[in-house]
């Protein structure tokens, strides 16, 4: 299904009861991304999303094999059903939390320019484990966050490796120029 990319968001609508299937978003031109969704059929219980201003006047591709429900794949200005995000019972008001999806095991805590950077373990299309990102926030104070696009997505399957892809999971951040180990040791290139 070929998607004109003329807003912000790709928002995916999700149900708990759909199986889960392997979707890839091609973008003309550019990347292509690939994620485990329990895409709705009908009626969904809740919206995913991602943000694709970066490629904003180009087209997307998306596709799954054996999958309805793609239809429900709308490009929109806003993402959809936050008329009570941050409201929810169960959202922690006080601690961080995604807009959308599961986040896990805080890294690369840093201050940079005034700034208080959090990056975490991300699967920005569901509950569960999986779908492996890197998200990114920032807070002036350690209290009011304001969530930024994903910091590194998982890496595309190609070649000889096409059936494997690499999540990013716990690892660390730096700042700086040169290109040193923890152990302060050169890293080659």
């Amino acid at each position: 299904m070929l998607i004109t990319l003329n807003h912000r968001y790709l928002n995916f609508p999700v149900s708990s009861a759909a199986p889960k299937h392997k979707l890839t978003v091609a973008f003309t031109g550019g990347p292509t991304r690939a994620f485990d969704l329990q895409l709705a059929a009908g009626e969904p219980e809740y919206y995913t999303f991602m943000d694709v201003s970066e490629f904003t006047g180009g087209a997307a591709t998306v596709s799954a094999p054996e999958v309805t429900g793609l239809e429900g794949i709308t490009c929109d200005p806003e993402i959809k059903g936050t008329a009570d995000l941050y409201q929810e019972r169960y959202r922690p008001q006080f601690h961080f939390s995604s807009r959308r999806g599961w986040l896990n095991d805080p890294n690369g805590l840093v201050c940079h320019a005034g700034e208080y950077h959090l990056f975490y373990q991300h699967n920005p299309y569901g509950w569960g484990w999986g779908n492996m990102h890197w998200g990114h926030a920032v807070s002036p104070d350690l209290v009011h966050w304001r969530e930024l696009p994903i910091a590194l997505y998982p890496d595309a399957p190609s070649g000889q490796h096409a059936r494997h892809r690499r999540d990013w999971g716990t690892g660390e951040c730096r700042i700086g120029q040169q290109r040193h180990s923890r152990r302060g040791s050169r890293l080659r290139r």
